[in-house]
């Protein structure tokens, strides 16, 4: 569901965040629709947001990071953006 992907998200995030002295905020829906995810999906969410949580390590020179989560116009839209460099 997307309320579990979120939980894990937000675990590996934290872990991840923390290991390299980031802070990381949530903007996460307090309840979630019945949604579902498939697991190619998850899959590739989960990768797009490692590879933009390297990016921040990497690039930005950020000291903060935030993870959003949110349904728009029936669209699942999860952002990662950071206090760091860059535009």
């Amino acid at each position: 569901t997307l309320e579990s992907f979120c939980a894990f998200l937000c675990g590996y995030a934290e872990k991840f965040t923390r290991s390299v002295g980031l802070a990381c905020r949530f903007e996460i829906p307090v309840t979630f629709p019945p949604v579902t995810l498939g697991s190619e999906a998850r899959h590739q969410l989960l990768l797009a947001v490692k590879e933009s949580l390297g990016n921040v390590v990497k690039h930005a020179h950020a000291t903060e990071v935030t993870i959003s989560v949110e349904i728009i116009h029936g669209q699942l839209v999860v952002a990662v953006a950071d206090n760091g460099v860059g535009g």
